[in-house]
């Protein structure tokens, strides 16, 4: 049992003195990785907030392209609109101008047409007087008639 004791005193001597000895070199290693550990935590946090204000502004960005993009569309949605209106009002102004060529030359045809008709009717109402003049006229008659209608002109 003596052993045993002689053992264990030994043990804690072997203890107190590395602990002694090791103490210090341990202390100041745990001591620079808990520095890097703080260090390297405060960077990502700065890291952290930088992305953070980064995420913020991409945001920002992103919304005002968004806005930017209704004003074009609806800016391209009036100017087609008004292109819309100016070639809706053209077309009106074309069909109207046509539809008033169109009527100038039906009125210029009627025109010919009542001229020419006039003319045809002129031309039969002579045929037909002359064929009852020659079947009622005689020929003393008939140079009396033409003397007369001379004498009007």
């Amino acid at each position: 049992m003596i052993t045993f004791i002689f053992k264990v005193i030994n043990f804690i001597l072997f203890v107190l003195i590395l602990y002694k000895l090791l103490k210090n070199p341990i202390l100041r290693f745990l001591e620079k990785e808990k520095e890097k550990i703080l260090k390297r935590k405060e960077e990502l946090e700065l890291e952290k907030s930088r992305l953070e204000k980064t995420i913020k502004e991409l945001d920002i960005k992103i919304e005002n392209a968004e806005k930017e993009a209704e004003r074009i569309i609806k800016l391209a949605e009036e100017r087609a609109q008004k292109k819309r209106e100016e070639i809706l009002e053209e077309a009106k102004k074309a069909i109207e101008e046509y539809k008033d060529s169109i009527e100038k030359k039906i009125e210029e045809e009627i025109y010919i047409l009542k001229s020419q008709l006039k003319e045809l009717a002129v031309n039969e109402a002579i045929k037909e007087a002359e064929k009852i003049l020659k079947d009622k006229l005689t020929q003393k008659e008939d140079e009396e008639f033409i003397k007369r209608s001379l004498y009007k002109l």
